[in-house]
């Protein structure tokens, strides 16, 4: 398995360990807010932005950027305002920097926070904010 899979399968068990959302999801991406069933939200899917790659001797250190996006929906039972898609947001830092260095996984440095970014009002009644973080870890690159 490659250490992106168990990087994903770890922020996934994070998030899913929040209590917070009904859906977590790596693996199937939805590209459409409309995608996501009622039952399913609030939702939050990890999805690959890139990586940037330096050689080392014997391993290459790895950027990988990965984006978590929040799916928020005011529905009958209840209007989101920007301040739970806020609150939301911090309550997810707060999950990954408690585990902000995984030491069961082999190679994994830590994450960093890059930026966020929030659509409050394009995809009306869907709220949404995506999350960027780096996962820093060193990967073989001769085999060693």
């Amino acid at each position: 398995m490659s250490i992106k899979t168990t990087v994903a399968a770890k922020l996934k068990t994070i998030l899913t360990d929040m209590g917070s959302f009904n859906l977590v999801t790596f693996d199937k991406i939805r590209l459409l807010a409309d995608d996501f069933r009622q039952h399913e939200l609030p939702a939050a899917q990890i999805f690959d932005i890139g990586a940037i790659h330096t050689p080392r001797r014997q391993y290459t250190e790895v950027d990988w950027e990965l984006a978590i996006e929040i799916v928020m929906k005011s529905d009958t039972g209840g209007e989101i305002s920007q301040s739970d898609l806020w609150d939301l947001e911090h309550a997810v830092k707060l999950a990954i920097g408690a585990k902000v260095s995984l030491p069961d996984v082999s190679g994994f440095v830590h994450f960093l926070y890059d930026r966020t970014v929030t659509d409050l009002h394009l995809l009306e009644p869907y709220y949404t904010c995506r999350i960027h973080v780096i996962a820093k870890f060193n990967e073989d690159y001769t085999g060693c």
